[in-house]
């Protein structure tokens, strides 16, 4: 059965000297229960998720919050270089988005980097995240992270690659492309981990990889399960890859699941 129809009210949010634009995602009868927001990967941003975050609150029955960070989509651009902590700082600035937002506690729902981001904001803001979904996150680099990167790299040469990120992020497109590939491959984040701050992670968190994740490796998701302190699923899905909420139906259903008792 589908879910009831949603809405949009899209916001223009102020947080770190940048405008971060942010959508609502409402209800006609949301359950009184934490909404949930949805954190994008490093190519990523509010129309890049498609539907998803719409069938997924409706079938769930909270309301979300969709964003870009600084430097995607709609959002400004990006005006600080990245350091090895920037992940960490994107935690920061998403519990000051909640607030700017008027959201107390929300579920975090991310992809990826948006994955990394919300397990930190689990760790350093515990009173404000009571579950996370983690898609595809990566908590320290491996080989096959840097090997997959660099496999990317010959992407921007691809005009409907070109085209298709433009659409997502205008004028913004190539620095979006660049920023990601350079920085995951530079020195200064050879050896790069979070593994201290999943010990701060107490919250109940489902952990879900594709099997053949271009950027880590199936037992990334084990690393992630046993250093979580609080209640953990893990799920590898045999057959997807990095993107796996976008190949088939079973991240939705799982989620589903998941979120029923929290």
């Amino acid at each position: 059965m589908p879910g009831p129809a949603t809405t949009h009210e899209d916001l223009s949010i102020p947080v770190w000297g940048a405008s971060l634009a942010a959508r609502r995602i409402r209800l006609p009868s949301p359950a009184p229960t934490a909404p949930i927001v949805f954190l994008h990967d490093s190519l990523g941003c509010i129309s890049a998720w498609r539907d998803f975050p719409d069938r997924l609150c409706a079938a769930a029955g909270r309301e979300g919050l969709v964003y870009d960070r600084e430097g995607f989509g709609r959002s400004t651009p990006l005006a600080r270089p990245r350091t090895r902590r920037y992940l960490h700082d994107e935690a920061d600035i998403l519990t000051e988005l909640m607030t700017a937002a008027g959201i107390d506690q929300a579920v975090l729902f991310g992809h990826s980097d948006g994955a990394t981001i919300a397990l930190l904001a689990a760790a350093l803001a515990p009173d404000r995240v009571p579950a996370v979904v983690s898609i595809g996150a990566h908590v320290l680099i491996e080989p096959q992270t840097r090997a997959g990167l660099r496999d990317a790299l010959p992407w921007w040469d691809d005009p409907r690659f070109r085209a298709s990120m433009t659409r997502h992020h205008a004028d913004k497109a190539e620095a979006v492309f660049r920023v990601w590939t350079e920085t995951w491959l530079s020195e200064q984040f050879a050896g790069w981990n979070m593994l201290d701050e999943l010990a701060l992670v107490r919250c109940p968190t489902l952990v879900i990889q594709g099997e053949r994740d271009e950027y880590a490796s199936p037992g990334h998701v084990g690393t992630i399960v046993q250093r979580v302190a609080g209640p953990t699923e893990g799920w590898v899905i045999p057959g997807r890859g990095h993107t796996p909420y976008r190949e088939g139906p079973e991240v939705l259903d799982r989620t589903l699941g998941f979120l029923l008792t929290r």
